[in-house]
């Protein structure tokens, strides 16, 4: 819509799908605010319709991420067993990579389309807001997780020198934004009767 201050982001967005074989011709993409968007229904659907395609290449995959220059380093010290969360360690790590190859990452119109914050999640909580939480468990829960992602990312900061080269911005919030788009991105999907984790 015309009042869609990132229009030429999702015009990118939009072509670059197409031009790639996605199809969703059913679905439209909608703006509400820098951090939040949605996916709506473009017209009626039927019971059984096949709303959406888009080809394994505009798939971010945990077989790409394991096979990035990190991922590989990761692989090698044997660490995917040592991470806490293994799978969003490495494709939060990949996204960062691809984040840092700016316009020259094959992934870069959805990579640049993704919200630059996400301070709607508790994690990201300023100490003002986790006021209204004080006495709930729940306050201890995000800390945990905060401590749990920091883990892992000391231990891929110990353990592989080039971490903070092939990252943006090396900061641990910058670790946290992709762990965080990785979390609630990270969709289990069916391709050639195999199953796979992937974004």
């Amino acid at each position: 819509s015309e009042d869609n201050p990132e229009k030429i982001r999702f015009n990118n967005l939009e072509k670059w799908l197409k031009d790639g074989g996605s199809k969703y011709d059913k679905l439209k993409i909608r703006f509400y605010t820098p951090i939040y968007r949605g996916v709506h229904a473009a017209n009626r659907i039927k019971a059984g319709e096949e709303i959406l395609f888009v080809p394994k290449d505009q798939i971010i995959t945990l077989e790409m991420a394991e096979e990035s220059p990190i991922g590989i380093k990761m692989m090698y010290h044997n660490l995917k067993p040592k991470l806490l969360s293994p799978k969003h360690g490495f494709l939060s790590t990949y996204i960062l990579q691809e984040k840092k190859k700016g316009e020259d990452s094959v992934f870069f119109p959805f990579i640049d389309i993704l919200p630059k914050s996400f301070e709607n999640f508790p994690i990201f909580f300023t100490p003002e807001e986790k006021e209204w939480l004080k006495g709930s468990p729940f306050l201890d829960q995000v800390e945990e997780k905060i401590e749990d992602i920091k883990a892992d990312y000391d231990l891929l900061w110990n353990k592989i020198p080039e971490y903070s080269q092939k990252i943006p911005n090396q900061k641990f919030l910058t670790v946290l934004w992709a762990t965080i788009f990785g979390r609630f991105s990270k969709n289990t999907i069916i391709v050639h009767a195999i199953i796979i984790s992937a974004m």
